[in-house]
C-alpha cells in the first residue's frame, strides 16, 4: 500500500495528530485465525491539557513538538554530580521529569489492570543535537503513575537515548530495572510489553529491538510481577513518559529529537 494510500487511515489516531498520522494505517496481526488492526498512535503534543507534567527538578530545559513531523525536541539540562533518583532503573525512586495520562485503545476505550493485552512502542526518527550524552525518552504504562516510589510506580516500557559517548542505546525496562543494548548510527527502536489481565495482573516484561539502517540487536528485561497495591482490576493504566539518565551517571547538555508512538491490542 502506497503512503497515500494510507490517508484513509488518518482518522483513527490521535486525533490532534489526526492530520499527519500516516503510521495510523492498520498491520494485520494474527491472533489465533482472527486477524485485527493494530493501530499506531502518535503521543501528541505533550502540552496538551489531555497530559499531565511533572519536573520537579527542572530538568526539562525547553520543549518543541512539531506536529508536521511528529517530532518532539526535548531539550535536557546537565547532571553533574550524578542523581540515583534521576534513572528510571534506579531501583528506588523516580524524581526526574514525567508525563501520563490515562491509557486507552484505538476506540478509545480504556485499558484497565484486569485486561489482558500487549502494549507495542515505537521511538524513530532519532537523533541527539548540543551534546548530549546519558539521557533517554522513555515510552511506556504506569500503575501509579504520579508516584516517585518505583515499586509502587510500577512501569514497564523501554526507552531510547545516547550513552557518554555519544551512541545510541535502548533500555527494556521493567518496574526498577533494565537490560540495554546500543548500537552505532541507529535511529529507531521498537518494544513490546504483554499482561495477562486478570485475574492475577501478571506483567511479562518488555523486549526491544534497536536499528540502524544496516543492522540491528535485541534485548529483554522480564518482570516476574503482577500489578499490585492500589492497582486492581478496574484500574485504569496510565501511558507514562520520562526523560531518564540512562543509570546513576553524569549528564551533558543538550537536546532529544525522537517520534514517540504506541498501540494496543488486546488478545482473546
Amino acid at each position: 500500500m502506497s503512503q497515500s494510500s494510507n490517508n484513509v487511515w488518518a482518522g483513527i489516531g490521535n486525533p490532534a495528530t489526526r492530520s499527519n498520522n500516516a503510521s495510523g494505517a492498520p498491520t494485520l496481526v494474527d491472533t489465533g485465525g482472527a486477524s485485527v488492526n493494530l493501530v499506531w498512535e502518535s503521543v501528541g503534543d505533550l502540552t496538551d491539557p489531555s497530559w499531565t507534567a511533572s519536573d520537579p527538578n527542572a530538568l526539562v530545559s525547553s520543549y518543541a513538538y512539531n506536529s508536521g513531523t511528529d517530532i518532539h525536541t526535548v531539550g535536557l539540562v546537565a547532571v553533574n554530580p550524578s542523581v540515583a533518583d534521576y534513572a528510571i532503573n534506579s531501583a528506588a525512586n523516580f524524581t526526574g521529569p514525567r508525563w501520563y495520562k490515562g491509557l486507552t485503545d484505538s476506540t478509545g476505550a480504556p485499558v484497565l489492570a484486569g485486561d489482558r493485552f500487549v502494549l507495542f512502542i515505537r521511538h524513530s526518527g532519532f537523533s541527539v543535537a548540543g551534546g548530549l550524552t546519558q539521557w533517554g525518552m522513555y515510552l511506556g504504562v504506569a500503575g501509579v503513575p504520579a508516584s516517585t516510589v518505583l515499586l509502587t510506580l510500577q512501569a514497564d516500557g523501554q526507552w531510547m537515548g545516547v550513552t557518554g559517548v555519544g551512541t545510541p542505546n535502548v533500555g527494556a525496562h521493567a518496574v526498577n530495572t533494565a537490560s540495554t543494548v546500543s548500537l552505532a548510527s541507529a535511529t529507531s527502536g521498537r518494544g513490546t510489553a504483554f499482561f495477562s489481565g486478570a485475574p492475577t495482573r501478571e506483567k511479562a516484561g518488555v523486549t526491544s529491538i534497536i536499528t540502524s539502517a544496516t543492522t540491528q540487536d535485541a534485548v529483554q528485561r522480564l518482570d516476574g510481577a503482577a500489578w499490585s497495591g492500589t492497582v486492581v482490576d478496574g484500574t485504569q493504566v496510565s501511558l507514562w513518559l520520562c526523560a531518564t539518565t540512562l543509570g546513576t551517571v553524569v549528564t551533558t547538555a543538550g537536546s532529544i529529537d525522537v517520534k514517540l508512538e504506541y498501540a494496543v491490542m488486546r488478545v482473546p
